[in-house]
């Protein structure tokens, strides 16, 4: 997996590169993800030109992911109707379960926070970072683009719809049996 980076807080057995950030904990997510865009951006940004942010309990196909990204040119995406609060400025927002940046989404999001009023502007909202990234994003003019394919799993007949969907991207909120559950449904189907 030569394309691929894992930045995260500790340690994991991935056969991939990571790089590690200090900063852990749920409540200081903002912080946390901060860490990481800026180190995506400072030694990443000229070599890919998209980057995506996955939670620990979300399963992506990244097939399906690397054919979704050809399709069309993508600033912002992911899962944009989920949620959607009226006091946050007025902006969708992404969930921050599976979201991705283009390139400039990610210059885009620096310039949002490389001044000491935006930064912690950022890192105000806590553990709401999907919230943080999609105001900073809409500020700077780039609004989310939502995927149908990101799956938020919120009832049992949506696990059916992720084993046999072969469009979905990334399910979410998947317990560990669940995880493991699709992981081997999807290795019998190849």
């Amino acid at each position: 997996m030569q394309n691929l980076i894992v930045i995260t807080d500790k340690e994991l057995s991935l056969n991939c590169k990571q790089e590690i950030i200090a900063s852990e904990g749920y409540e200081k997510l903002c912080e946390k993800s901060l860490l990481m865009w800026e180190m995506a951006a400072k030694k990443y940004k000229h070599r890919y030109r998209y980057f995506i942010k996955v939670d620990d309990d979300t399963l992506i196909f990244p097939e399906r992911v690397f054919k979704k990204l050809m399709e069309q040119k993508w600033e912002f995406f992911g899962n944009a109707k989920k949620y959607f609060k009226s006091e946050d400025q007025g902006h969708p927002w992404i969930t921050g379960c599976f979201y991705g940046l283009s390139r400039q989404g990610l210059g885009s999001l620096m310039r949002a926070v490389s001044k000491k009023a935006g930064r912690k502007k950022f890192i105000s909202r806590g553990s709401a970072e999907d919230v943080s990234v999609s105001v900073c994003l809409a500020e700077k003019g780039i609004g989310a683009s939502h995927w149908e394919e990101v799956l938020i799993l919120d009832s049992k007949k949506k696990i059916k719809e992720a084993i046999l969907n072969k469009k979905i991207v990334s399910v979410n909120s998947l317990k560990p049996w669940q995880m493991k559950l699709m992981s081997t449904c999807i290795k019998i189907q190849k």
